[in-house]
């Protein structure tokens, strides 16, 4: 008599215990990171990396205004493309962490160079020029902050590797953000009083 009962309660066991595994995570549990992530994001750093490389090696001086355009342009749609994958950075492995932040050193280090050697070349640009180049650095300036509050959000250790001795120095990446800045006033300066 008791037999049926004990199997009852077992199936009922198993039924809920299946319940338990089926209900979603609670909102506060990281979402879990997939090798798909891990290699797209180490993509994602190359590929920064690289277009950083290849505005830096470029004269600005050379470039007429439409091809330094499509050039911020897709600088920028790749970052955005990046935003997601780099929330993760906290849960890479340490190797994947050494290789990320070898790019972004790279890449931050790229990036202000070029920054500075546009600035360098305003005088080159005519007032409508500098307005279209401050449009465009504008565009990139929001995905390079948020690409800096993910780093400093995910992986704070990741992000003190990548800060400077000099205490005035505020970190690479944010470096960036604020070159993009001084260089977007120099542009509309330049398009106001050319």
């Amino acid at each position: 008599m008791r037999t049926p009962n004990i199997l009852s309660l077992m199936i009922g066991l198993v039924g809920l215990s299946s319940l338990a595994a089926a209900r979603p995570l609670p909102e506060n549990q990281p979402t879990p990171i997939l090798a798909a992530d891990i290699l797209s994001l180490r993509e994602k750093a190359v590929a920064v990396n690289t277009f950083a490389v290849t505005l830096d090696n470029n004269d600005a001086v050379t470039w007429n205004v439409d091809t330094l355009g499509n050039k911020i342009a897709s600088f920028s749609s790749l970052l955005r493309e990046t935003d997601p994958h780099f929330s993760n950075v906290d849960v890479l492995s340490s190797a994947d962490q050494l290789l990320i932040k070898g790019q972004i050193d790279n890449f931050v280090h790229s990036t202000i160079d070029f920054l500075q050697s546009l600035r360098a070349r305003v005088k080159y640009f005519n007032s409508g020029a500098a307005n279209s180049i401050a449009g465009l650095l504008v565009d990139m300036r929001d995905p390079l902050k948020r690409f800096d509050q993910h780093l400093a959000d995910a992986a704070p250790e990741a992000m003190n590797s990548l800060r400077h001795g000099d205490a005035e120095q505020k970190g690479f990446v944010r470096d960036v953000s604020v070159e993009v800045d001084y260089a977007i006033n120099e542009y509309i300066n330049r398009g106001k009083f050319a």
